[in-house]
């Protein structure tokens, strides 16, 4: 059988707009899926964004109105070392767009709050997106700079750990030191967190435009972030970087038992541009 997102055991979470079913064009979403344990965003009343069925690459997505429109999970305990997210988004650039939050609050995630665990926004005056976690007390983050454009699908991938925190876009590194001084590693030991998707309580982010796919994980020596980007890369039709591993096709298989190269190899998949 072919390789799987779903085959790495270090996936915490996998929300996919394909596996909706039931829904036609415009109806509201009351439920992004998870695949790993039905860890589930869930949405309610006028809140609700709306299900498109060919919205990103002729697949589905859900699409946010930029206004009030979000996703929430219940709480989940959470125990991970180098957290890793994974976004395929067409989003309508402004100041601020929210994407994924954990927050150990119910509510709305704050933007650099104590509570956030990790965060991920769009900015329109730098085109930028920028990716982060917390430890509890502070927050501190990485950003790929003139990047994105408005209403173009981009896979973001992020992984904060330890001092070294990524974000690569389409699978082009980028890693900024004077964003975060110090790092801050991500602290989920145990820790039970809420997901939001499309919200934070900073001012008019609300997230405008697309979400096809998110996928959460552990990264390890694996280097799982790799094969979860050359999965998603080709599924929707987007073109990594011709230094990354799955440039030519998929991954056919995940990493082998004891899969070296160390951990968040931030030149690799398109070289360093921070």
């Amino acid at each position: 059988m072919p390789f799987a997102i779903d085959d790495l055991t270090s996936v915490i979470a996998h929300w996919s707009a394909d596996a909706i079913v039931g829904l036609v064009d415009g109806d509201p979403v009351d439920a992004l899926p998870d695949s790993i344990s039905s860890w589930d965003l869930t949405g309610t009343t006028t809140t609700r964004p709306l299900y498109r069925p060919t919205g990103i690459n002729s697949l589905p997505s859900i699409e946010f109105d930029g206004s009030d429109d979000f996703l929430v999970s219940a709480s989940k305990s959470l125990s991970v070392t180098n957290i890793g997210m994974a976004i395929i988004s067409k989003v309508t650039l402004k100041n601020y767009g929210a994407v994924l939050f954990f927050s150990t609050l119910s509510g709305s995630p704050g933007y650099q709050a104590a509570t956030t665990r990790l965060q991920s926004m769009t900015w329109l005056t730098l085109t930028q997106c920028i990716v982060g976690a917390g430890d509890g007390s502070s927050t501190a983050y990485a950003l790929a700079q003139s990047v994105l454009t408005t209403n173009v699908k981009s896979l973001i991938t992020g992984v904060c750990g330890g001092s070294i925190y990524f974000i690569r876009v389409n699978g082009s590194a980028y890693r900024r030191n004077a964003d975060y001084n110090p790092p801050v590693p991500c602290n989920l030991s145990a820790t039970s967190v809420y997901a939001n998707l499309g919200r934070t309580s900073l001012a008019g982010a609300f997230l405008q435009g697309h979400v096809s796919e998110i996928v959460v994980w552990d990264e390890s020596l694996g280097n799982e972030s790799f094969y979860i980007e050359g999965v998603l890369a080709h599924k929707y039709g987007i073109t990594l970087s011709t230094t990354h591993p799955f440039y030519t096709a998929a991954p056919t298989s995940g990493p082998p038992t004891g899969a070296g190269g160390g951990l968040m190899k931030i030149g690799q998949g398109g070289g360093y541009n921070g």
